[in-house]
């Protein structure tokens, strides 16, 4: 039998430890980094500094470079070289190493990129002053038609397709990435700030005290959730949850379904940008002095994982991958009833039957919600009783640990094989 979390355990960082950077000068500005190439990697300080474990680091690389002084925005990982961007006013600065980070060469570009992520074919697209941008290699770039006239800060990537946002804009694609299609976000109260993905959500946090959530198989249809935090300027997922960030102080929302956040106070001193892998959270920026916070997850091969079919953020990471690789997509669609039995250790479990679903499969499931608005919003309150679902040959089982659904849900299952 297969487990599919679909939610997850929550795990709530208390405790970060803390440390100064050696011999790397305070940055006054925020900075990003990224886990890639099995390090922590950081410009910082007018320094290019990373970390196998984050709590010992090494300074790589240096530039003299007035370039260095302003803020990173992104930069990533490709199969050969670091890319690195900067914004100005009027135009942007790329930074490309293909010596993990040594030395660097610079050019400079008419359009200022925002953000860069992967697509599930593995191209690189880029969120820009000038429209959505796509690139194989980081030398020539193709604009997105009808996309050009939008200014975009952000740009996120899932299993199926990718979102991109401007202030006040949403467009999305699917995994063919040839058709980019305009978001309705007339009912969107504040200006966007960041898009992340988990669960088959898109998360929307904007600059006031909403964060809105919309599926991959629906994204037209917009659901808003209040929230206690507000300016949500970066997401950062790690695998079994996705991270909202507040500036100024720091702070931070979690969510492992994109229906239920939890806020966290801040817990280290460092303000800076949060990065992960699969056993450590590292926090790099201006604290009290120029400092590091690590947090070492306690036990992290037992961690539940949501809407992957694993039960550890490794196993989670390696079924997206199959799934985003795989050449085979089989679709279900299936109705969770109110034929609920108690379980003798409490909660409420049901049979689904599913004609063709598989033991083995560890499928990605999503409540299909209704076109009306009200309809819908009860459908998202009910599906989040849904603690649970197993598969075995022909059905899957659902499992509600607390308070049962009272509505019919429809569901769509999609197994990659």
């Amino acid at each position: 039998m297969t487990d599919n979390f679909i939610h997850a355990k929550d795990i709530i960082v208390n405790e970060w430890n803390s440390m100064k950077l050696p011999d790397v000068p305070v940055d006054t500005e925020p900075c990003e980094g990224v886990w890639s190439k099995n390090k922590f990697n950081v410009m910082y300080g007018g320094k290019f500094i990373t970390s196998e474990d984050g709590v010992s680091w090494s300074i790589v690389g240096t530039s003299d470079m007035e370039i260095l002084s302003k803020k990173v925005t992104f930069y990533a990982d490709t199969l050969d070289k670091y890319v690195v961007y900067y914004p100005n006013d009027d135009r942007g600065y790329l930074l490309i190493s293909s010596d993990n980070g040594e030395s660097w060469t610079t050019e400079i570009k008419d359009f200022t990129i925002k953000r860069i992520c992967k697509s599930p074919n593995g191209r690189y697209f880029l969120a820009t002053d000038a429209g959505i941008k796509v690139t194989d290699d980081f030398v020539s770039f193709t604009t997105i038609t009808n996309t050009q006239e939008t200014d975009f800060m952000y740009i996120a990537s899932s299993p199926n397709g990718m979102m991109a946002a401007g202030a006040r804009s949403l467009y999305y694609c699917t995994e063919a990435e040839d058709k980019w299609v305009k978001i309705n976000t007339d009912d969107v109260s504040y200006d966007i700030a960041s898009v992340g993905y988990i669960n088959n959500l898109y998360i929307i946090g904007t600059v006031g005290s909403k964060v809105y959530n919309c599926s991959i198989y629906n994204p037209k249809l917009l659901h808003e959730m209040n929230t206690p935090l507000s300016f949500f300027d970066n997401c950062f997922y790690d695998g079994s949850k996705l991270y909202l960030y507040h500036e100024a102080p720091r702070s931070y929302l979690t969510t492992v379904d994109g229906y239920r956040f939890i806020p966290h106070e801040q817990k280290s001193q460092v303000n800076g940008v949060l990065m992960g892998n699969d056993t450590t959270l590292v926090v790099v920026g201006q604290g009290s002095d120029n400092s590091v916070g690590y947090f070492v997850k306690d036990d992290p091969i037992s961690i539940d994982v949501g809407g992957t079919g694993g039960t550890s953020v490794v196993e989670a990471r390696h079924n997206l991958e199959i799934r985003n690789n795989g050449d085979g997509k089989v679709r279900f669609t299936a109705t969770i009833g109110q034929n609920w039995k108690e379980e003798t250790s409490g909660g409420f479990s049901q049979i689904v039957n599913i004609d063709g679903i598989l033991e083995e499969d560890s499928p990605i499931i999503d409540v299909l919600l209704d076109d009306n608005t009200e309809i819908s919003k009860s459908q998202i309150k009910t599906w989040s009783n849904v603690s649970r679902i197993t598969t075995q040959k022909g059905l899957i089982k659902v499992y509600c640990y607390k308070n049962k659904p009272n509505i019919d849900i429809d569901i769509q299952v999609v197994c990659v094989r």
